[in-house]
């Protein structure tokens, strides 16, 4: 079987759902094509533009598998490439649509009535097969497809070996961790009050914001020529995955932690961020919400969204080591036993196989002298 993966965004989730299980696909013996940014770009400039690169190269594959995308021209190209080529498509979905807070980022682009939402939920309508990252999602938005699959997001292990430098082990304080990009700060406005606190509190506590920073840390960042008298420190962002990994274990953070606002958008996410505290060797502490159901309580702090229940965590996790080492290896104990692809690609694949099997039967012409006919419409 030979799979085209066409990510709509790189970097970030366009890992988690395309790059990461063409990797284990492919190692599961899968014939898998999932070109970068750079080289989708080039493929694109050397046929002459989108459509053509996909009008030589769709017939080569059994299946597309897409990410969605709420560009009209990008979404019809690649509906009518594949229709005309006879190969099914798969568009994946990892974002409730319908219950986008307007604080994130995305809606500007997917608000009530966009031209975004509409050509999205169109695209989604007319392809073959839609796939969902979380069973909420594909419960939420089941209505745009009744042929749909729930595929979750799991773990590249491997993606997550590299070096802490020796020097880390020589600080005593603790290093705390916040990840994510400016779609987070509506999440972020409930660490306010108890980091603040924190901060007073604990004069050994470090603050390290990977992708976004909210203006209130300012309080911590005086000095621009001596990283030494600063307490809080801001990662660039970057849509390299590895290099993400890279810069956590270079920072080799005490405690991760994940605030969520409870609403409907963020119920329908998946647990990324407890994997990757987990990989990175972090405590994690998370608000106590469907986005991290799957995380077993021996193996992280839930809290309700109060500052107490926030500041009462963090520090029992500041004042107690060994309790963080005891969340860190139970936790990375549960993902490697349970959240890694390679356990996982045969549901994949299996999709994969069905898509491609239901398509051959569909696009089939039926025996000579067998009279087929459609069943009537309902009333």
């Amino acid at each position: 079987m030979k799979v085209l993966m066409l990510q709509s965004y790189y970097g970030g989730i366009g890992y988690w759902r395309f790059e990461t299980p063409a990797k284990a696909l492919t190692e599961a013996g899968v014939d898998v094509f999932c070109p970068s940014a750079d080289a989708i770009n080039k493929l694109t400039e050397q046929a002459g533009s989108f459509a053509a690169y996909l009008d030589m190269n769709v017939p080569r594959y059994d299946l597309v598998h897409c990410g969605y995308n709420p560009k009209l021209d990008v979404a019809k190209v690649l509906l009518e490439t594949c229709r005309r080529h006879k190969v099914p498509l798969i568009v994946d979905l990892d974002d409730n649509l319908d219950a986008i807070p307007t604080y994130n980022a995305g809606w500007s682009s997917f608000y009530p009535g966009s031209t975004g939402q509409r050509v999205t939920k169109t695209f989604l309508k007319h392809a073959d097969h839609v796939t969902f990252s979380t069973s909420t999602l594909a419960k939420a938005l089941s209505y745009l497809n009744p042929n749909h699959t729930v595929l979750e997001n799991w773990v590249n292990v491997d993606g997550w070996d590299h070096p802490t430098p020796p020097e880390r082990a020589l600080d005593k304080g603790v290093r705390l961790m916040i990840t994510g990009g400016k779609g987070r700060y509506g999440d972020w406005e409930i660490l306010h009050e108890p980091l603040e606190s924190l901060m007073r509190t604990y004069p050994q506590l470090r603050l390290f914001f990977l992708g976004a920073t909210p203006d209130w840390v300012e309080q911590w960042m005086s000095s621009s020529s001596d990283p030494a008298a600063n307490r809080a420190f801001y990662l660039q962002s970057t849509h390299n995955v590895p290099l993400f990994n890279q810069l956590v274990r270079y920072v080799s953070p005490d405690i991760i932690i994940s605030p969520t606002t409870k609403n409907v958008f963020n119920a329908s996410k998946s647990p990324l961020k407890f994997y990757e505290a987990s990989l990175a060797g972090a405590a994690f502490v998370c608000t106590d919400f469907d986005t991290y159901a799957i995380a077993p309580n021996d193996c992280c702090l839930r809290v309700d969204n109060t500052p107490t229940q926030w500041r009462e965590a963090i520090s029992a996790l500041i004042d107690d080591s060994h309790r963080r080492d005891r969340l860190v290896d139970r936790a990375k104990s549960w993902v490697l036993a349970n959240a890694d692809i390679k356990d996982h690609i045969m549901d994949r694949i299996t999709l994969y196989e069905q898509v491609v099997r239901e398509a051959k039967c569909r696009l089939s012409p039926p025996p000579v002298g067998l009279e087929v006919s459609s069943a009537p419409e309902a009333n």
